[in-house]
């Protein structure tokens, strides 16, 4: 009888350390993952994922260029058809309204004649009053022959008694300036030059453009410039091409001859 107890708890403890065992190998197959935290980062697993995941690649598709799908949030949203119409809709809008603003500023006749020809603004500012005041004329000719370096100073401006209403002034030994007065206005200015060498033509044409100053405050240096080459003065003061001749420059009336051994040039007002 004592055997057979003894036989019965052998055989027990046999079971016991053989589910023992069985179990540990259980644990070990069912819990890889306790043994190693770090299997699921591996790579390997990743790959396998992603293997299962990736969608293929159309040939005008790079790998690092992103895929659409056919459930493109895009596509179904409808935001590709509501906004083009709007931005057809307001070039709709803004093209006819440029268009407008065109039409609306199509120049009439007024601002047609304000491009073509000189304003009277313009005019005005070229042009002196008809009546050009005899006082303090000496004054304002000295200030023009400052301002010109010229030294065609007036030293005495002296009445001609033989005829009334005209003073002379003896610019240089070789200029002559005489003014017309009628009523205490300037009818007229003349300059008799006579000329021996080049330094009494640039002396000479010096006193013509004092004459254009005086009468047309404003006038710009080119178009003293102008004025001259009208005359037939060339480069260098050339006179050579410089012929008798008359002319009317805005409201005045000038006239240019050739004398012995010099030129008149004169600018009286057209009423005259």
């Amino acid at each position: 009888m004592p055997n057979f107890i003894k036989a019965i708890i052998s055989l027990t403890l046999i079971f016991m350390v053989i589910s023992a065992c069985t179990k540990g190998e259980q644990d070990e197959n069912t819990q890889p993952s306790n043994r190693n935290p770090y299997l699921n980062l591996s790579t390997e697993v990743q790959d396998e994922g992603n293997n299962e995941q990736q969608l293929p690649i159309k040939e005008n598709q790079t790998e690092d260029s992103p895929l659409l799908t056919e459930e493109s949030p895009l596509e179904n949203s409808g935001q590709v058809d509501t906004q083009v119409p709007n931005d057809h809709n307001s070039l709709q809008q803004t093209i006819p309204e440029a268009k407008a603003l065109e039409e609306e500023h199509v120049p009439n006749e007024t601002e047609q004649e304000q491009i073509t020809t000189p304003s009277s603004q313009e005019q005005e500012d070229t042009t002196i009053s008809t009546e050009l005041p005899f006082q303090n004329f000496k004054e304002r000719w000295n200030a023009i022959t400052e301002e010109q370096f010229s030294e065609l100073y007036i030293e005495k401006l002296a009445k001609v008694s033989d005829k009334e209403g005209t003073y002379e002034a003896r610019l240089t030994n070789k200029i002559n300036l005489n003014v017309y007065v009628n009523d205490k206005y300037i009818q007229k200015l003349e300059i008799i030059s006579f000329i021996d060498n080049k330094n009494d033509v640039f002396q000479m044409l010096s006193g013509w453009q004092q004459v254009i100053n005086i009468l047309h405050p404003t006038i710009e240096i080119h178009d003293v410039d102008t004025f001259f080459s009208q005359i037939g003065i060339g480069p260098d003061a050339d006179l050579s091409n410089v012929e008798a001749v008359s002319f009317t420059y805005y409201e005045l009336y000038y006239e240019v001859s050739p004398i012995e051994n010099g030129y008149l040039f004169s600018a009286k007002f057209n009423n005259l």
